[in-house]
């Protein structure tokens, strides 16, 4: 565990929670006083259990300055105990007793728990009610052999996946460096840029069909008075699942501020030294800020990835599979077997573990790839 004595800046330093408001009082009351000689006390983060606080000082600073603090901070919050390391210590053990131990409850009983009740259910035959019937494998043998629509949906899913995480990262990381720009009102353009990704997906759906319908959309509408041929969009098979990707894009408001705080962090020396060499605009995206951004890019791909591959809301709201299973989604298949049809659980359950498989094939993919194209400014790529 550290102690208080070995501490640097930038170190956190933990307190409970219940003495939150003195502690505050006191904060502001020691920085009244160590501010001057160069200390600093911050509030960073205040949880259930705990918080964390931000020290800074000089490398300089006396020793008996730093202990005596700690010792102060530490019996005003309940432990009566003699050295500050030893008070620290303790507080360590504690905070890991009381904050560390309900996330690792939540992670237990909401993610640890459920995998293994669906891979085991996927052995057996279960409507919901009643006692579980043993199948087997054949749950698996069925989907993969019998089912007339399960391979299909792996094919749709992953096309409208590829879709939905290509156009997303490409539009977003255009409109983020739009954004870094200076222009004007560029706070009102980042928020109406964000605002569709918190938009219930149920409204931004029925909207959506609005502009896509055949007879009276907005797009086909603009399409008529271009001369072209008015378009089916979802209600054609093969033009159902590019259409549903394009809305998808157009959600992606989060990966659009992932995107924007990292441009901001690319230093801005090295833009400088390219432009002193003579490179152009491209050159110096290509060579400067995109390899600067590949950690970022690679956060968000993954991201995009895990949550398009679990697509299920277009259909729910939208198509509802069709048209002819062309947007017959896992997801929604799941679905399906699991609530609308009785008895089939347990083929829902193998459908949901093969979708967890799936998913973690790429997530497997996309990391043992990372290692050639990620750049890290430190030259740490392990």
């Amino acid at each position: 565990a550290p102690t208080l004595a070995g501490i640097k800046t930038g170190s956190l330093f933990p307190c409970p929670y219940e003495c939150r408001e003195t502690l505050l009082t006191e904060i502001r009351r020691y920085n009244q006083v160590l501010v001057p000689k160069g200390l600093c006390l911050l509030p960073l983060r205040f949880t259930e259990k705990s918080a964390l606080l931000y020290l800074y000082r000089p490398c300089d600073l006396e020793r008996d300055l730093q202990d005596r603090l700690a010792t102060e901070i530490l019996q005003h919050a309940g432990y009566a105990c003699t050295g500050s390391e030893q008070c620290l210590m303790q507080l360590i053990e504690r905070l890991r007793a009381y904050d560390e131990f309900p996330h690792e409850i939540g992670l237990i009983v909401l993610t640890y728990i459920p995998l293994i009740a669906v891979f085991g259910l996927s052995f057996f035959k279960w409507g919901g009610t009643g006692a579980p019937e043993w199948n087997g494998i054949n749950n698996y043998i069925k989907l993969f052999t019998t089912d007339p629509y399960f391979k299909e949906s792996i094919k749709v899913t992953v096309y409208f996946s590829l879709l939905a995480v290509v156009g997303s990262m490409v539009y977003s990381l255009i409109v983020a460096m739009l954004l870094n720009r200076k222009i004007p009102a560029r706070g009102f353009f980042r928020a109406v840029f964000y605002l569709p990704y918190v938009l219930p997906a149920a409204a931004v759906y029925i909207g959506w069909s609005w502009l896509y319908n055949t007879e009276w959309g907005l797009f086909n509408y603009i399409l008529s008075k271009l001369g072209i041929e008015r378009l089916m969009f979802v209600s054609s098979s093969s033009q159902v699942v590019p259409s549903l990707a394009l809305i998808a894009v157009w959600l992606s408001g989060n990966l659009i501020v992932i995107f924007l705080a990292g441009l901001q962090n690319v230093p801005r020396v090295y833009h400088e030294a390219a432009e002193i060499d003579g490179a152009n605009a491209w050159q110096r995206f290509w060579h400067v800020t995109f390899p600067s951004m590949t950690p970022i890019i690679f956060y968000n791909m993954l991201m995009s990835l895990i949550t398009n591959m679990q697509v299920v809301t277009p259909a729910l709201a939208l198509t509802k599979g069709g048209p002819g299973k062309s947007s017959y989604f896992m997801s929604y298949m799941l679905y399906n077997y699991a609530f609308k049809q009785r008895g089939k659980i347990g083929l829902a359950c193998a459908i949901a573990f093969v979708l967890f498989l799936l998913i973690g094939a790429f997530t497997l993919l996309l990391f043992a790839t990372s290692k050639s194209w990620i750049f890290y400014e430190g030259g740490d790529d392990k």
